[in-house]
């Protein structure tokens, strides 16, 4: 026999062996390795307000520095603080706006606002895939006298330039709206002093404006600039012409999309 022969059949039949392998792992389907592997999803925390800090939760897929404050406007003073809650709530924690305000009924609607921005350098946020809306814990007990209470998605073409992100509303700018008809979704009382927890889950598709029709477009998953809790009384004197005093007093907590 031919030593040499002998290891050249044998280089051939483990060549063959190998490559019989190879075709049962194809027949067999076997998933490519990048398919075993799943993408990472996205972190859907903005806050949860345990730490005493008005920061928005840095590892919030897509953000950037972000941060809570309180905005109003029309003869009001108002107080925002991170609280201990009412029971029902387990966290140490919770946003709590509350103050007075006067509707003289002449156009300057009046109103407190917790507003959340979610990047801190006048970009958009980008609402990451597959979010489809936001959950929050919301307490509101019936001193809060306000004609009206909402959720609202701020988004580019309803926010005017100059607020974080720049808006584009009022202008010529291809899908700009009016000024402030924002996204809104309507939230309740919950009960009187202290008020109760309820977890309020919003999905994105269910927002609408507060004076138009429409909802939702596809540029507002790209075009966030803030998420906003208020409480207001719409330029509303009552009927009367006569100066009206309204309060403001809500808790939040543990927000996330979802």
């Amino acid at each position: 026999m031919n030593p040499k022969g002998f290891r050249s059949d044998s280089i051939v039949f483990g060549l063959l062996l190998l490559a019989g392998l190879w075709l049962q792992g194809c027949l067999n389907k076997y998933p490519p390795l990048s398919a075993v592997i799943a993408p990472p999803l996205p972190n859907t925390d903005i806050s949860q307000f345990q730490i005493a800090s008005w920061n928005v939760n840095p590892t919030l897929t897509n953000s950037l520095k972000g941060f809570f404050l309180d905005g109003s406007y029309g003869f009001e003073t108002d107080t925002l603080a991170l609280a201990p809650p009412p029971a029902g709530d387990s966290n140490a924690y919770a946003a709590h706006l509350t103050g007075t305000y006067v509707d003289y009924g002449n156009g300057g609607y009046p109103a407190f606002e917790l507003e959340g921005f979610p990047r801190n350098n006048n970009t958009y946020y980008t609402i990451p895939n597959g979010i489809t809306g936001i959950q929050f814990m919301w307490n509101c007990p019936t001193d809060d006298n306000s004609d009206q209470r909402f959720f609202c998605l701020i988004t580019a073409r309803f926010a005017p330039s100059g607020i974080e992100g720049d808006g584009t509303c009022g202008t010529t700018a291809v899908g700009a709206q009016p000024c402030y008809d924002y996204l809104s979704y309507a939230l309740p009382h919950t009960g009187p002093l202290p008020g109760s927890w309820v977890e309020e889950t919003v999905p994105f598709s269910s927002l609408t404006l507060q004076y138009n029709s429409g909802g939702i477009t596809p540029a507002d998953d790209s075009s966030v600039l803030q998420f906003m809790w208020t409480s207001r009384s719409n330029n509303n004197a009552n009927g009367l012409g006569s100066p009206q005093n309204y309060k403001c007093d809500f808790w939040l907590d543990n927000v996330k999309l979802y």
